[in-house]
Formats: structure tokens, sequence, C-alpha cells
């Protein structure tokens, strides 16, 4: 379950816009968590049509959540989100081409989850031979 911190007027306004779980939310959800950073989550279909251009909001260019609005800076794609969020915290200490080794790394990431998912309702022989060759690919990728 997610806590909720109070907003004070010296703080710029966090805006979370996700479905009511963590899901692809949670890094960036649990990042503000631990650093007690003041947000809201905003799980209301209405509220997240609003923003998100899938669901038929105009002008924007957020597709669908997790979209983050932090003050006048709006993010959308968890792993943007995510990388926004840890460098608004401190919580990334990247310097120069290292951002862009993060954002290769994040990328990554987010490949071998689809990855997995895709594998979720596969025979068990494919799910094992996945785990063996691709999955140990992706995290040797990873761990380099």
């Amino acid at each position: 379950a997610c806590s909720y911190y109070k907003v004070t007027m010296a703080e710029e306004k966090v805006t979370m816009y996700y479905w009511p779980m963590l899901g692809r939310a949670g890094a960036s959800v649990l990042m503000l968590e631990h650093k007690k950073q003041a947000y809201e989550m905003k799980s209301e279909f209405k509220d997240i049509a609003s923003i998100g251009t899938a669901f038929g909001a105009q002008g924007k260019d957020t597709f669908a959540p997790p979209i983050l609005a932090w003050g006048d800076v709006v993010v959308s794609q968890s792993a943007a989100v995510s990388l926004f969020v840890g460098n608004k915290l401190g919580i990334d200490k990247f310097e120069g081409n290292d951002r862009f080794k993060a954002l290769k790394h994040t990328l990554d990431v987010a490949d071998w989850a689809t990855d997995v998912f895709n594998h979720m309702s596969k025979p068990a022989e494919d799910v094992k031979k996945f785990l063996s060759d691709r999955n140990k690919k992706w995290m040797t990728n990873v761990e380099a």
C-alpha cells in the first residue's frame, strides 16, 4: 500500500497518474516514498484521460500512464518517469555520458520485462528455454 505525504506551499506540486496499483509506476512511486517527497496519486479514469492522449486528451504529448506532473513538467513512459524522478530527488549521480548509459540500462530492463510478459502464457518448455538462454543474455548485458 502507498502512503501519501501532504504537499506544502513551498514545494512544487507532484502528481502521479496511474491505475490503483504500483505496476509500471512502481519504481517512481517507491523513489517518491523513499525520499518522503510529497505527491498525489490520481487513479480515476477521468483524471488519467484528462492528460493521456490514449484516452482522448488533446494537445498533450503524454500517451498513457504512468504520467508524472512535477510543477510545470509533465513526463510519461515508465523509463523516462523513473529517470526524471531519480534526478529530481538526487538519487541518480550520473554525469556526462553516464546518463545515456543509465537510459540504455533502463530501456534494456523495460525490453526484458516485455520479453518476460510475452513468455507468461507459453508452454513450460518455452519458458525454460527463455530462462536459460534469452534471460541469461539479458542479465549478462545489464550486469556488464
